[in-house]
């Protein structure tokens, strides 16, 4: 019985790996470098879990863009639409 109980226990949290999903994206720009951050965050969808950040660099917006919808195609989200923030605050 124990063995079942782990192998449940181990299905369990390979099912809400994989369920995870992209709730949203943020595209920022370092003027230091002249270069992009695309970073995605992804959720399982279990309250209290956390969230897991996916972030690159690119050497131009729309480039750090495909990287976000590649992102929401590998981890697509079926419940809720994704919001792209865009930080182009300079002081």
């Amino acid at each position: 019985m124990e063995r079942i109980d782990r192998l449940i226990i181990k299905a369990k949290k390979t099912i809400q790996a994989k369920a995870e999903r992209l709730i949203v994206g943020l595209i920022s720009h370092d003027p230091d470098t002249g270069r992009y951050k695309a970073r995605g965050d992804l959720w399982n969808g279990i309250k209290g879990s956390g969230v897991r950040s996916i972030a690159t660099w690119h050497d131009s917006k729309e480039a750090a863009e495909d990287a976000l919808k590649a992102l929401a195609e590998e981890y697509p989200n079926p419940k809720d639409d994704i919001v792209i923030f865009y930080d182009d605050i300079e002081e």
